[in-house]
């Protein structure tokens, strides 16, 4: 019986490669609509790229490699905050808020996906169990660093 971080590893798999596809003809990877999701949820609330460190547990070179490509896309906008000159936050342009509509619905179709194939309650059970095992791989991965 395999351990429960190969299935971990094997779904990651599958969803980025469902996924991928259905983003490229937006020019998007799985990374960055994870990001451009989080940005969307915010509703114009200023994110700073500290705050998807921090949210995304990523380096400061992988967010900022991931902003500017997607600075490029024509997705976003990295300025300097008008309130604290030492930090940068992001603006979202008009062609990401013409995505997330696409975007939100391919969500919601790998949703449905799971839940086409569990019993009432059975999607949220398993939501609150990845969060408690993320939690706890989250706490023991901080006390190692």
């Amino acid at each position: 019986m395999e351990d429960i971080g190969f299935y971990f590893k094997k779904i990651n798999d599958l969803m980025v490669t469902r996924v991928n596809p259905q983003m490229k003809k937006n020019g998007l990877t799985f990374s960055q609509v994870e990001l451009l999701m989080y940005l969307l949820d915010k509703n114009g609330e200023p994110v700073s790229p500290k705050e998807l460190e921090q949210h995304f547990h990523l380096s400061h070179p992988t967010i900022t490699g991931t902003l500017q490509r997607m600075e490029r896309k024509g997705l976003l906008r990295c300025e300097i905050n008008p309130t604290d000159r030492r930090s940068r936050r992001i603006i979202l342009l008009n062609k990401a808020y013409e995505m997330q509509k696409d975007i939100t619905d391919q969500k919601q179709k790998l949703d449905r996906g799971f839940a086409a194939h569990m019993e009432e309650g059975q999607l949220e059970q398993l939501r609150r169990l990845l969060i408690i095992v993320y939690d706890v791989l989250l706490q023991d991965t901080q006390k190692i660093n």
